[in-house]
């Protein structure tokens, strides 16, 4: 079953120090992986995601580039792996409501972690100019400001990046190509999370 996210930000309102481990691999780095990723994604996710990462019929992890062997085994990811794998996966949704209850103000003093964890976002999202917090737009109107700013370029090989960011920071990005593939986009670190208008001359 997916537990919901954390209410409170551990790194940055408590964050603890305990004394190191005797072991950093073996059963209790897999027990406490299998934990992390039942909590994101539920059981059955995690058995059918997990066994996908890193295979050739599967997906590359995105927590790391190291290259395969032509011999895969049949857990091909590391404990960091699969907890990246779990929160990309993640079973867990951000609404519209949970922009409106966090201005951005509040998101900026977040943690990375604590961002991650709320989940994936659910349509695209706006920050209005003067505004405090997220709105949320049509797909319609997430495509128009895409192509906006594309048709804005000097030349069509030219592209605008913008870097991870905290939220006050973020220019203009729009969120994942469609409701279907939302699950693409993390929410709210990745910087193709919500759209700001850009100020005009």
């Amino acid at each position: 079953m997916v537990s919901k996210p954390p209410a409170g930000d551990p790194v940055q309102d408590a964050p603890q120090v305990t004394p190191p481990q005797h072991a950093a691999a073996g059963l209790p780095a897999v027990g406490h992986t299998l934990r992390i990723a039942r909590e994101q994604m539920g059981s059955l996710r995690t058995a059918r995601t997990l066994l996908k990462v890193n295979q050739k019929d599967g997906f590359d992890c995105p927590g790391c580039a190291w290259p395969e062997e032509d011999r895969r085994h049949v857990a091909e990811f590391c404990e960091n792996g699969a907890k990246a794998v779990a929160e990309e996966a993640t079973l867990r949704r951000v609404t519209p409501e949970f922009f409106a209850a966090h201005p951005i103000a509040d998101l900026a003093e977040r943690s990375g972690y604590w961002l991650g964890q709320q989940g994936r976002i659910t349509q695209p999202m706006l920050l209005p100019e003067g505004g405090d917090r997220y709105e949320p737009v049509t797909w319609e109107r997430a495509f128009g400001i895409l192509a906006e700013e594309l048709r804005a370029l000097d030349s069509p090989t030219r592209r605008s990046s913008t870097p991870r960011a905290a939220p006050a920071t973020r220019r203009r990005s729009c969120s994942s190509s469609s409701p279907a593939s939302s699950a693409r986009t993390t929410c709210p670190t990745a910087p193709t999370c919500a759209t700001s208008p850009r100020a005009r001359p």
